[in-house]
């Protein structure tokens, strides 16, 4: 299976999640994508620049150096509500430079989408 056919597999599993994309935190490159309805490149290259921003980007660094047991400690997870939807952003352990980020709705399961983003992030870093 693609990476964009396993991104279309999960977001199909919960009804909320309208965009998926699988991304190199550290650029913030697109490496596969799914949306519920046609988007644009430059919709996935922003939610994905976004998403470099919340868990590697200057404020993450911050907050990680506050909050962190360890100097090789970064935000695991990070969100953003909007009018848009509600925007998250799931960073694999270091070193692998992958996140999962995905915009989903206010009644989305979010406990259960986490956890289930996190098993794929594994599996997907994993299986690279």
């Amino acid at each position: 299976m693609t990476i964009n056919e396993e991104l279309t597999a999960f977001r199909s599993q919960f009804p909320g999640c309208s965009v998926m994309t699988f991304a190199d935190a550290s650029t913030g490159m697109v490496l596969g994508a799914s949306a519920a309805v046609r988007t644009t490149q430059e919709t996935l290259d922003a939610l994905c620049l976004e998403g470099r921003d919340a868990v590697s980007g200057q404020l993450a660094q911050a907050v990680s150096a506050h909050f962190a047991t360890s100097a090789q400690s970064l935000i695991g997870v990070a969100m953003h509500a909007d009018a848009g939807g509600i925007k998250c952003f799931v960073r694999a352990p270091l070193p692998a430079p992958e996140m999962l980020c995905f915009v989903a709705g206010e009644n989305t399961a979010f406990d259960d989408l986490l956890n289930a983003a996190k098993g794929l992030l594994t599996r997907l870093v994993s299986e690279g």
